[in-house]
């Protein structure tokens, strides 16, 4: 089911329970029907029943505006209006006719709940949670609203509004490991591990048989760089759960970063042998293997096909650790069937994460580097070796090396969007934009090359109609891509098309996968260009909770709360 369509569905049930008797009119009713200035208007309201029994919603609305045109105040005709409003899908007048019922029943923490729903179906998702905030401030000790505002952030995409209802859920039920473990998840998906960690410790203290906190725990520490702790919550998930073949390619992941190749190569082993392998646990495992010294081994496995490049690498890594053969593996490298980008991307940035940067990223820069100085030529082992520098933030080595490879093989699209990368982290513009158009020279219809070129020129603030030629050209390809709409957001505030830029960086943030902290930093700043210091202090402060190291978003926040205590913001 979309989710607008379950939207919708969760506004009619609210609505129902509003008018579950709706036949009987309420007091205004009533005495509208006695009055003999409106003594139609209870004609209009049961003709407004008998039409919505019959499913006639456009002419059940007509009556119903009509009996309400005559007995202003009712409230049963007011939410019935409300309810054909959001059938009929019109949301602004669905609104319009909330706020007018509220005007009379301000306490009244449901009809706040159907107006922050209303809001939503329109994206209108700061209004949403305002709406949905005052609706726990009216009954701060009703589950049902805590689970409807939780919803409400994460259909929204706001992660900051979901952890504040889940703490404030968790002081009314303290003892509930699931709240603690959604807590800890929120935290997770935000990126923000040490309160993940503390969330997930607490659920497990709670439920020590908690076996999916005690994966995530591990995956923790793992990240915080404790993977001999991470390999004992491993464990014992696996106790709990032993035919979980996540939990066996994290412990492969710790024990890994651990140095204990071996053992890590048989956790994945465990998961290959089931049929259950993906292209990435065949890669690690030969990896793992080559730093196992398991060399004949390594050398055996079928390199997987969606990695033949670094699959057909490896093995003349195997092969020339075992001093077999391998140079004719290195020879026909380059005319090797693949996606080189894809498999740099997908797998080898992920086998340097899973067993440790440093560690993985050392060994591979110095395997690659001796088989260059041997008098290896190959376009590929320089892209491999390239990308290994890149993710050890080594932009200056990686641009000297692309440059050469440049020189060597001519003109390819890979070098120069790698040259690009690599040029605009070294802040060198002119040299980034240089490569980056000589790779849509080569590839026009690459989108995501088009969004790092105008990006570049949005955050730079140049060329800027060029760049809103780029991104609606990106769009075109691809429409819903978020980063892409928060690029041609960015652009529009550079162009101070205050409400463009807010349509589109709010759609993006409502197609990321997570809540993000340099959308919501663009977000405020659009806000600010529009005036709503209010707004924009809101959109920075969800900024620093979820990247408190984000440059220059606590000078912003601290500068303009002063502002808005010496006046109003519009």
């Amino acid at each position: 089911m979309h989710p607008k369509s379950r939207m919708r569905m969760t506004i009619a049930i609210l609505l129902v329970l509003w008018s579950a008797c709706a036949t009987v009119p309420d007091a205004q009713l009533a005495a509208a029907e006695q009055s003999g200035n409106q003594a139609d208007a209870y004609t209009h309201y049961l003709m407004g029943v008998i039409h919505q029994r019959a499913g006639q919603y456009e002419d059940a609305l007509k009556e119903f505006r009509k009996a309400s045109d005559l007995a202003p105040g009712s409230l049963s005709l007011d939410i019935r209006l409300i309810q054909y409003y959001v059938d009929l899908q019109d949301y602004p007048n669905a609104e319009q006719m909330c706020k007018r019922v509220l005007e009379q029943r301000k306490d009244d923490a449901s009809l706040w709940i159907i107006l922050g729903r209303i809001y939503q179906e329109q994206d209108k998702y700061e209004d949403a949670a305002q709406a949905f905030q005052k609706a726990v401030e009216l009954k701060p000790s009703d589950p049902d609203d805590y689970q409807r505002l939780i919803l409400a952030g994460e259909q929204a995409n706001d992660q900051i509004t979901t952890i504040d209802v889940l703490e404030k859920f968790i002081e009314i039920n303290p003892k509930s490991e699931q709240l603690h473990l959604q807590l800890g998840l929120t935290y997770l998906r935000i990126n923000n591990v040490e309160s993940a960690k503390t969330a997930f410790e607490k659920a497990l203290g709670l439920n020590a048989g908690l076996s999916q906190a005690q994966l995530l725990l591990g995956v923790c520490l793992l990240e915080l760089g404790n993977p001999s702790a991470a390999a004992e919550h491993f464990r014992t998930f696996l106790q709990q759960s032993p035919d979980d073949d996540e939990g066996h390619v994290y412990l492969a992941g710790a024990l890994g970063q651990q140095q204990q190749y071996q053992a890590a190569a048989d956790e994945l082993k465990i998961v290959i042998a089931r049929g259950q392998a993906k292209p990435q646990h065949t890669l690690d495992l030969m990896y793992l293997l080559i730093r196992a010294g398991r060399y004949d081994e390594a050398s055996e496995i079928i390199p997987p096909n969606d990695a033949p490049i670094l699959g057909t690498l490896f093995r003349a890594w195997a092969r020339k650790f075992a001093s077999q053969p391998y140079r004719p593996l290195l020879d026909s490298l380059d005319s090797v069937e693949g996606e080189i980008d894809a498999e740099c991307t997908d797998f080898l940035n992920s086998l340097l994460f899973r067993y440790g940067k440093q560690d993985a990223g050392e060994f591979a820069i110095s395997s690659l580097k001796a088989l260059r100085d041997e008098g290896v030529k190959s376009k590929y082992v320089d892209i491999v070796l390239a990308r290994t520098y890149i993710s050890l933030e080594k932009n200056a080595e990686a641009g000297e090396l692309l440059e050469a490879a440049l020189a060597q093989y001519g003109p390819d699209k890979w070098i120069h969007y790698y040259l690009g990368t690599v040029y605009e982290a070294l802040d060198k513009v002119k040299d980034a934009e240089k490569h980056l158009k000589a790779t849509l020279a080569l590839d026009p219809e690459d989108a995501e090359v088009m969004n790092f070129l105008g990006y570049l020129y949005a955050e730079k603030n140049i060329s800027l109609d060029e760049a809103e030629k780029l991104l609606n050209q990106a769009l075109a390809i691809e429409p819903n891509n978020a980063f892409y709409l928060d690029s041609l957001g960015w652009i529009y505030y550079r162009q101070g098309k205050a409400d463009l830029a807010i349509e589109s960086i709010r759609k993006a943030i409502v197609l990321m996968t997570s809540d993000d902290a340099v959308l919501r930093d663009h977000l405020g700043d659009v806000y600010l260009l529009k005036g709503d210091k209010v707004r924009a202090v809101g959109e920075w402060e969800r900024a620093h909770r979820l990247d408190p190291k984000l440059e220059g978003v606590q000078e912003k926040i601290d500068k303009y709360k002063k502002k808005l205590k010496k006046g109003p913001s519009k």
